[in-house]
């Protein structure tokens, strides 16, 4: 009976893992990992990164996963907290998310505790995002968003 049990209960979570990661690369919009500021001088205004992206589905809530982190394999751990600027628009336009966020180490982990953004675009077509790492020390940052019209999406290499 336990071994049953046991059985029912992994093909449960395995199912639902299954489920999870399926749904996951099928909302996927644009999922990328960009360099941070190691090696490179902080300069006053911080380091910029932009990613460009097209939005297909415009009044719809968008997800917006950014985390820092050490690119695999690493055995490095984050000390100290960090900051970044997010800033997302469609060009030329209002941005849509513009806001300064602090992101805190994950205990026994090699990356930061992510944030979980949303935004709601209001046109089709080239949409930026603009990071600006305002602190020293971040080796990468992932970044995922995601539409949950989208059917036939793409996950990054690796996730």
């Amino acid at each position: 009976m336990k071994m049953w049990f046991l059985v029912v209960c992994g093909v449960v979570f395995a199912s639902y893992a299954f489920w999870i990661t399926g749904r996951l690369e099928r909302t996927t919009l644009h999922e990328v990992v960009v360099d941070g500021t190691q090696g490179e001088a902080l300069a006053e205004g911080g380091v910029v990164r932009r990613i460009e992206f097209s939005i297909e589905h415009p009044g719809v809530e968008h997800d917006l996963l950014l985390g820092p982190m050490y690119r695999p394999p690493s055995l490095a751990r984050p000390d100290s907290s960090v900051r970044i600027e997010v800033t997302v628009a469609r060009n030329g336009d209002a941005p849509l998310l513009d806001d300064v966020y602090t992101f805190k180490p994950m205990a026994h982990e090699n990356k930061w505790r992510p944030a979980y953004l949303s935004f709601t675009p209001i046109a089709t077509g080239p949409h930026s995002l603009t990071l600006r790492l305002l602190s020293p020390g971040i080796p990468a940052v992932h970044v995922r968003i995601a539409d949950p019209q989208k059917t036939d999406g793409k996950r990054a290499a690796g996730y």
